[in-house]
């Protein structure tokens, strides 16, 4: 039981209980001075009651013996039948009527009786009569006139009986104060464990989830309440686990991969150069091949940081305002010394007529980075001989600048269109080093910084009639 009050569960009993019996115990107190007031005044009320009606009797009657027995039998309060005395004292203090109850004994005399008013009276004067006890007597004073005489109607009760009622009302308040805050507990401890059923659902799914089954998801309630804001929460967080877990696995594989071609090759020619001596000519050209395999190595581990980056959400961007005609041009200037070796010619048409409208947000760097990659790929794919055109439009309607880039290459089949975005992807589905050092990274990193800049990009091809590449970016 100590383990259980450790838990949440137990210090949010524990708080309810100090709580629910903080204000418990007040209301009780409350409603306690309550009654007791109540009862005072009931008491007070009933002996002046009494002594009304054995006015209405005396002025009726007159005062003669068996008076108190006509008012007995026609009213007697309630609160004060079980003991109350009643007394009759002439101006001078002398009683001249008694009820039975005192036996010829008389109550408490008055000291002054001229002038005297309803006046409420507490006596706790120890008295030789066996009517009341040291807790006193309640006494009420009522002077009434009767025949040209005043005269004090006395009615008395013992504060034995009220104090004796206040104390039954307490002993129900010390029985009912624990019973209650016990029940309590027993019932705080089963709501709570009601309540915490679905966390622990919610612990015994999340245990089962590891490396090896990230896609296992909690289930989420249809109460839309915080267990279920919850689940969501941790269920968009294992999205996010599992989604960079997918992409650290696909980065090995990828990486191993393509270096292990590489790294196999350098290892292969040392290897092999070492069997014997060689001239010096024959270890410029082994120091030379070994070069182009590094260089191929620098390209691949640059690239796959740069499309980690952009995957994991790490890649930072320098916005400021940039032209899209001069890094179209920029570019262009870089790939023509690539496209010579084609004899590829490589054809801009930009956008004189507003120039405001092809400037964007966006980082210079970046945007080089994916159109250089895009136009690569264009040279690369396309026949010797051909051309390559690059346009740019803006469309006002849905506030994009659109580049157009066609080639006039082999296409890409329907089957494979989807796929050329994918890393190390490349239309032949081959993984195998080709003359031009291709990776098929290109298109990957082109993709990711373009939706980087809040942009789309979109490829159609016909196989054999070459492919049009849509770069779609807001501008300013």
């Amino acid at each position: 039981m100590l383990k259980y009050f450790k838990t949440v569960r137990g210090k949010l009993t524990i708080a309810f209980l100090l709580v629910f019996g903080i204000m418990l115990i007040v209301f009780c107190i409350v409603i306690f001075n309550i009654q007791s007031y109540q009862y005072r005044n009931e008491m007070d009320s009933a002996m002046k009651l009494m002594a009304k009606a054995l006015e209405d009797e005396i002025k009726n009657s007159g005062i003669v013996p068996g008076i108190y027995d006509e008012v007995n039998e026609t009213y007697i309060p309630f609160t004060i039948s079980s003991q109350h005395y009643i007394e009759v004292d002439d101006s001078i203090g002398i009683a001249i009527l008694k009820s039975p109850q005192l036996k010829g004994n008389s109550l408490p005399a008055v000291t002054n009786y001229k002038g005297l008013s309803e006046e409420y009276w507490t006596y706790s004067g120890i008295s030789n009569e066996p009517f009341w006890n040291k807790k006193g007597v309640r006494i009420f004073l009522y002077p009434i006139n009767f025949e040209s005489k005043k005269y004090v109607i006395k009615a008395a009760v013992p504060i034995s009986n009220l104090q004796d009622s206040i104390s039954d009302i307490l002993m129900i308040y010390f029985i009912c104060i624990p019973l209650t805050l016990l029940i309590s507990t027993f019932a705080g401890i089963r709501i709570s464990k009601e309540i915490y059923k679905p966390v622990k659902e919610l612990t015994s799914k999340a245990n089962n989830i590891s490396a090896e089954n990230l896609s296992l998801r909690l289930p989420v309630n249809s109460n839309d309440d915080e267990l279920a804001l919850l689940s969501q929460t941790l269920n968009n967080m294992m999205q996010r686990i599992e989604r960079s877990f997918i992409s650290l696995k696909q980065f090995t594989s990828d990486a191993s991969h393509e270096l292990r071609t590489p790294l196999t090759i350098l290892r292969g020619q040392i290897e092999v150069n070492l069997t014997k001596k060689r001239t010096t000519e024959e270890y410029e050209q082994i120091l030379k091949d070994n070069l182009d395999e590094i260089i191929r190595l620098q390209t691949i581990v640059e690239k796959l940081l740069v499309l980690n980056k952009l995957e994991s959400g790490r890649s930072v961007l320098e916005i400021k305002i940039v032209d899209i005609n001069e890094i179209l041009i920029d570019v262009i200037s870089k790939i023509s010394f690539i496209a010579k070796n084609k004899n590829i010619k490589i054809n801009l048409n930009i956008l004189e007529k507003d120039i405001e409208a092809i400037k964007i947000y966006g980082d210079a760097g970046s945007l080089f980075n994916a159109f250089f990659n895009i136009l690569e790929n264009a040279v690369k794919y396309s026949e010797k001989d051909s051309d390559v055109s690059c346009s740019i439009t803006n469309e006002p309607d849905d506030k994009n600048i659109c580049v157009s880039i066609k080639d006039n290459g082999v296409g890409i089949s329907q089957d494979e269109i989807n796929n050329i975005f994918e890393r190390f992807y490349r239309v032949d589905s081959s993984r195998t080093r080709d003359n031009e050092m291709s990776l098929g990274l290109g298109l990957s990193i082109a993709k990711g910084i373009i939706e980087l800049h809040k942009g789309k990009i979109n490829v159609t091809s016909n196989e054999g009639e070459g492919s049009v590449f849509e770069i779609r970016l807001p501008y300013l």
